[in-house]
């Protein structure tokens, strides 16, 4: 898919490069970060990456571990398939409310919504927090 938009760019000419060099360049920056984050990791050969078990999971039943993710370390256990299906199946069925509105409403659980959960950090506050920082007025602060 990244190829088929990299060809779309070159088409569109929104970039200025031959389809061969931009796919070269692509290729090549998905090499370094992928390089570069297994460095991070401590992971020096793609050979000792496979299957190194390099990560826990957090929350999820042994059952559903020892079913899906065998061999996986959780020290912890968690929500089985049926609390897992409840999650999925929670935002399905509020799409499907006949009296709600015709566009998707996003919750923003983890992010600023218009019309999501209310967050500390929201516009309004970022605004009068930079509005005090710049006029020194600590009691809009």
């Amino acid at each position: 898919m990244s190829l088929a938009v990299i060809d779309k760019l070159i088409k569109d000419k929104a970039i200025q490069l031959d389809y061969q060099k931009a796919e070269a360049n692509y290729v090549n920056a998905v090499n370094k970060g992928i390089l570069k984050i297994m460095s991070k990791m401590g992971i020096s050969t793609l050979r000792s990456y496979r299957s190194a078990q390099i990560f826990e999971a957090v929350g999820i039943h042994p059952d559903v571990i020892n079913k899906y993710f065998a061999g996986t370390i959780s020290r912890i256990g968690g929500i089985g398939m049926n609390e897992i299906a409840e999650e999925v199946l929670i935002p399905h069925r509020k799409a499907f409310i006949p009296e709600q509105q015709p566009e998707m409403l996003t919750e923003g659980v983890y992010s600023y919504r218009k019309h999501g959960e209310h967050h500390a950090w929201n516009p309004v506050t970022i605004s009068l927090l930079q509005w005090s920082t710049n006029t020194g007025d600590y009691k809009k602060f």
